[in-house]
């Protein structure tokens, strides 16, 4: 998977971020799963994004992103960075510059 080509959102990983947007969390969640099993574009970066956005639990988040920075996408390289800056539990600037 390419991050840096144009790609429609599948329908889970949509169907995650209405539910997000109407703050139904835990069906976000579920859908969000679902797109990642089902190896939806950006999935595994939604689900970096659902954590760390949404409910602000950063170890998963960053998990989440460093599963999508393994497969080059640039967007969750760089917010592996803000979150290596910026987030005290997560804090270590030798990351942060890495990515």
């Amino acid at each position: 998977m390419e991050d840096n080509e144009e790609h429609e959102t599948g329908p889970y990983t949509q169907g995650a971020q209405n539910a997000q947007l109407e703050g139904n969390y835990i069906l976000a969640e579920q859908m969000m799963l679902k797109a990642v099993e089902l190896q939806e574009h950006d999935a595994l970066f939604a689900m970096g994004n659902f954590y760390s956005n949404a409910v602000q639990q950063y170890d998963k988040a960053e998990t989440w992103y460093l599963k999508s920075s393994e497969l080059g996408n640039t967007n969750a390289m760089f917010n592996l960075a803000v979150i290596y800056e910026d987030i005290p539990e997560l804090q270590d600037y030798d990351k942060a510059e890495a990515w």
